[in-house]
């Protein structure tokens, strides 16, 4: 099948996700200069699935929480409305996803968070803005499943040329079909009207631009590399890719950022919970 771009690739996806109403109500909470906590409770209590899951990210092993958080305004109050944010949007997108068959989900997932916490981890480091990286690169390569519910055999193809978290993957699609998972969903997170600074931040994540969004867009880059090396090896490589030396360069970092981070596993601990 002939695809132009991303946007006409979504236009091909049978029963393409759109924003459940708590989540769409959420984000236009969020959006205000000051958050009203117990709205957003409010609203987050009209979905189960967001309720289940923000309860147990206030109780996951990543927070420490000697006492049990039971109620959502507490649960909202200790996680913040940055991280309540990124559930919210990271549930209703991997929630909306559906998988093609023999699509490896587990490892899919796996690679999301680590990409996730990776780049958080350096977006501390550099004073950034962790939450949304961590958002950002959760959600980056959700476009991968639904160009292979599109496209399945060109997908099969380029998975036998190398795997979706391979850090020549976006560029071997950009070659062979002219766009990359990363902008399928970036044109997805404009339909859902995400924040600008996020769409321009995934798309960003492919390059080496300039501006602040320029600069999430490379954490999450580098946080993407970090989950792919994982994938391959479970720890990157003592000589670093030119590529990558460069980006760590570009926000001020040396290698030992990366050699010196925690294992993945262990960042994201407790944390499974937004992807399951």
């Amino acid at each position: 099948m002939a695809i132009a771009d991303a946007q006409s690739l979504l236009d091909h996806v049978n029963n393409l996700p759109t924003v459940p109403k708590a989540i769409r109500d959420l984000m236009v909470e969020f959006d205000k200069p000051e958050t009203d906590v117990d709205r957003v409770a409010r609203l987050v209590g009209a979905d189960p699935v967001l309720s289940a899951k923000l309860l147990r990210l206030a109780n996951s092993a990543f927070y420490h929480r000697p006492a049990t958080v039971t109620r959502l305004q507490d649960a909202v109050v200790f996680v913040g409305s940055h991280a309540t944010r990124n559930l919210v949007m990271s549930v209703g997108l991997s929630g909306a996803i559906r998988f093609p068959p023999q699509f490896p989900a587990q490892a899919f997932w796996r690679y999301s968070l680590h990409s996730a916490v990776a780049a958080r981890h350096l977006a501390r480091a550099t004073r950034a803005d962790a939450e949304t990286v961590f958002a950002v690169g959760l959600m980056r390569a959700l476009g991968e499943p639904l160009a292979a519910s599109v496209m399945q055999e060109e997908m099969t193809a380029l998975d036998r040329l190398c795997p979706f978290y391979d850090e020549g993957r976006t560029g071997t699609e950009r070659s062979r079909l002219g766009f990359t998972y990363v902008d399928v969903t970036a044109a997805l997170a404009e339909r859902w009207n995400f924040p600008p600074p996020m769409v321009t931040a995934l798309r960003e994540s492919q390059g080496a631009p300039e501006g602040r969004e320029a600069k999430l867009g490379q954490l999450v880059a580098l946080g993407a590399w970090v989950a792919g090396e994982f994938e391959w090896r479970r720890s990157p490589p003592s000589q670093l890719p030119m590529v990558v030396a460069a980006r760590l360069r570009s926000l001020g970092l040396e290698d030992a950022a990366l050699h010196d981070m925690p294992s993945l596993p262990h960042m994201a601990a407790g944390l499974e919970a937004l992807v399951h």
